[in-house]
Order: C-alpha cells, then structure tokens, then sequence
C-alpha cells in the first residue's frame, strides 16, 4: 500500500495495528476489560478488512451493560480468525461476521457468526472433538480454538464451555459461555 501511494490506509492500518499489539500486550495482564477486547477485535477486523475490503463485512453488537466487567484477553479473536479463514474467505461472494456479548442467567456469553462456508456434520464432529481433547495432536487446524477451551475451562472452571453449530453453505455460529466471570486482584 505504502508502494502504490495508499498513505491513507497505510496511516489507518498502522493504527489500528498499533492497538492490536497494544491490547496482545495488556501490560502482561492476562485478564483486560470486555472493552479492551472488543477493541482488540475491531482493530483486528479492520486490518483484515483492509486486506479483504471485496468479501468481508462485520457487525459488533456488545452489550454496554457488560463493557467494564474483566475478561480473560484473547478468547475472541481466535475465534474471529477462524470465521473468516474457514467460513468467509473461502466462499464465493464474501460474507459478514457478527460478534454479540451479554450476560444472561449462566454468565457472560459471547458469540462469533458468520455466514460462510459452514461445515457438514462430519467436520463439525471431529472439530468438536478435537477442541475437546478426543483426537490426535497431528491432525490440521483446531488449535485455537482447543487454546481458547482450555484456557476458559482453567480460569472459568466447570461452567463455562464453547458450543460450535454449523451447517454446510449456510454458516457457523460459536457461543462461548464464561459462566460468572472472577475478578483479577488488582
């Protein structure tokens, strides 16, 4: 871009690659506030937005009321990368990628839709299996999302979980339920 004269998007990008690194940082704290990281994913999408302008659109919808309650950093994004490799950029057309946080009865719940490519149920099984636990290291992808299990079951315990619905040519949509968040000792 810098090459082609674009120091528009250039100045753009940087910023908002700036904030990226910046919240990937945190200070070293492993938990930021829900608004730091929708942040985090807005500056995220905006630089893949960038890259892929013709086949990629987002939605953010996150509840005000939850915005200053902590949450462990780095759960969304994997998950925001996986919509966008896995379901949007490989299908024809583009497509959109919505990400929704509230807090109902169980906790703080946040979703990652999107509209792409979604997966047969074959696929959807050894996924789920595999972010689980239940199949062997050396078999491709899942990684992040088997991250973001893991690390959600350690700090959230027992009521939190990833929940992951798909359907072939129609989309993907995963729900990660934190239960009742803990607060990190200042």
């Amino acid at each position: 871009m810098a090459e082609d004269g674009d120091n528009e998007k250039v100045v753009e990008m940087t910023s908002d690659l700036s904030g990226f690194f910046r919240t990937v940082l945190s200070g070293g704290r492993d938990f930021i506030t829900i608004a730091e990281e929708e942040t985090h994913i807005r500056s995220y999408l905006k630089i893949q937005k960038i890259r892929y302008e013709d086949i990629l659109e987002y939605n953010m919808n996150i509840e005000s009321a939850i915005k200053d309650r902590m949450v462990l950093k780095m759960i969304l994004q994997p998950v925001v990368e996986n919509a966008l490799y896995h379901g949007i950029k490989n299908k024809r057309g583009g497509g959109t990628i919505t990400i929704r946080g509230y807090e109902d009865k169980s906790g703080i719940v946040f979703e990652v839709e999107d509209n792409g490519k979604g997966m047969d149920e074959e696929t959807l099984k050894k996924l789920r299996d595999k972010i689980r636990g239940g199949t062997e290291i050396n078999e491709k992808g899942g990684f992040g999302l088997s991250n973001v299990v893991q690390r959600i079951h350690m700090y959230y315990g027992d009521s939190s979980d990833i929940i992951i619905e798909s359907e072939q040519n129609v989309g993907t949509c995963v729900k990660i339920y934190l239960g009742h968040m803990i607060q990190e000792e200042s």
